[in-house]
C-alpha cells in the first residue's frame, strides 16, 4: 500500500482530531476511508442525477417538437424534481 503525506489546514485537522475523540473511528486512516468512500458514493450520485436530467431534457425537446410542451405553472420544477429522484 503506497504511503502519502497530506497536510491538512487547521479547519481540517480540528475536525480529524473532534471525529477520533467521538470514538466513532479508530484511526485517521479509517476515517480517510470512510471519507472517501462517502465522495464516491456522492460523484456517483451525482453522475446519476445528470444522466436522468439528460433523459428529461430530450423527452421534454421531443414533446416540444411534437407540440405537446407543457406550461409553466408554480411547482412544475418541483414536480420535475421527484420524478428524477424516483430515476
Amino acid at each position: 500500500m503506497p504511503t502519502r503525506t497530506v497536510t491538512p489546514t487547521d479547519e481540517q485537522d480540528r475536525l480529524i482530531r473532534e471525529l477520533l475523540e467521538s470514538g466513532h473511528y479508530g484511526s485517521e486512516t479509517e476515517l480517510l476511508g470512510v471519507a472517501l468512500g462517502l465522495l464516491r458514493d456522492m460523484e456517483h450520485d451525482d453522475s446519476a442525477r445528470a444522466a436522468a436530467l439528460r433523459r428529461a431534457i430530450a423527452v421534454a425537446e421531443a414533446e416540444e417538437a411534437a407540440g405537446q410542451g407543457e406550461d409553466y405553472h408554480p411547482g412544475l420544477l418541483d414536480e420535475i424534481e421527484a420524478g428524477l429522484d424516483r430515476s
